[in-house]
């Protein structure tokens, strides 16, 4: 309202790179226009960011400890600290463009069981290894090969068959002229994890993200972030075959977020798809039941179009 005003708290992450920066402020309209497209002069104010001179301190027993064949240090640019740290903002990094021999060791601190090994990369989206092959060991002297892939063009995710793990190790078999190997968070289960990608914001960080679409908060979403038009897709990996009967898409808390018109696809392999719902003229969240069959992939493909919303997915259910 003019002539009114109000006090807005705003958390930013710090660039990674030390030196001086320009903070612009700006204000949007959503679905009409940025403020400064409209002449009117953002708030910038210069930042100087330098590095974090505190050491961190070595991780308790029984926490996560990482070693690497490059860049092997705890603290400085790009350390193995950041891999674990929790955070998608930091990583640990080669800092060396890939080759084959290199490799990330984890050591979990103790035996548990695992059955799923994700090493994100998402703010470092060509990060990802070019090739690898992942093992495990109870001791670090006996090692059992879970997973290879000499071709790899994704985040590294392997879901193996539930065994004791204190010990995994990445081994690079791949190699680019141009890229780093990153490492931002890593993801560790004892029982596979359900995630998924779209075709639109298919992003793992920042706003209406992938994630929230199943991290059980009604708070939380997943959004394309552009009007509705077919084509859209949501894609859910369960990560393990599995026999499903019934899905559930909640966007209760953006209630006109739903999807105008739809069909859903089951597949085990990803290239076998059956059909198990369609509706053409959806009004409301997709809640569907079907005939029961085994399935690890659920495609949810947008068949219609909307010039006002959206569509967005606060929570995934899946039976």
């Amino acid at each position: 309202m003019p002539d009114h005003t109000a006090v807005v708290y705003i958390t930013l992450d710090a660039p990674q790179v030390d030196g001086n920066y320009l903070l612009k402020w700006d204000m949007v309209e959503e679905f009409v226009t940025w403020f400064a497209w409209r002449n009117v002069p953002t708030l910038d104010i210069p930042v100087e960011v330098t590095p974090d001179r505190v050491p961190p301190e070595p991780p308790p027993a029984g926490q996560l400890k990482a070693s690497a064949s490059h860049n092997n240090i705890q603290q400085g640019y790009d350390n193995l600290q950041q891999a674990l740290d929790s955070n998608p903002y930091t990583r640990w990094s080669s800092v060396h463009q890939q080759r084959p021999g290199m490799w990330f060791q984890v050591d979990l601190g103790q035996e548990q069981t695992v059955s799923q090994i994700q090493l994100t990369n998402a703010n470092s989206p060509q990060d990802y290894p070019r090739g690898y092959i992942m093992k495990v060991s109870r001791n670090g002297q006996t090692w059992e090969t879970i997973a290879e892939n000499s071709n790899n063009n994704q985040p590294v995710s392997v879901v193996f068959t539930p065994r004791p793990v204190r010990f995994f190790r990445v081994e690079q078999t791949g190699s680019s002229d141009q890229w780093w190997w990153s490492i931002h968070t890593i993801n560790i289960a004892g029982e596979a994890r359900v995630t998924g990608r779209a075709s639109h914001n298919n992003v793992l960080v920042g706003a209406d993200n992938v994630l929230q679409a199943f991290d059980g908060k009604a708070d939380t979403r997943w959004s394309t972030r552009t009007l509705q038009q077919p084509g859209q897709w949501f894609e859910i990996d369960l990560n393990t075959i599995r026999t499903v009967k019934r899905l559930i898409l909640d966007n209760q808390n953006s209630p006109a977020d739903y999807p105008r018109g739809y069909i859903v696809r089951l597949s085990e392999n990803q290239q076998n798809w059956v059909e198990v719902g369609r509706n053409p003229q959806n009004s409301g969240s997709l809640d569907i039941s079907f005939t029961p069959r085994p399935a690890r992939f659920i495609r949810i493909e947008q068949t219609g179009s909307a010039d006002r919303w959206w569509w967005s997915i606060h929570r995934v259910g899946i039976e």
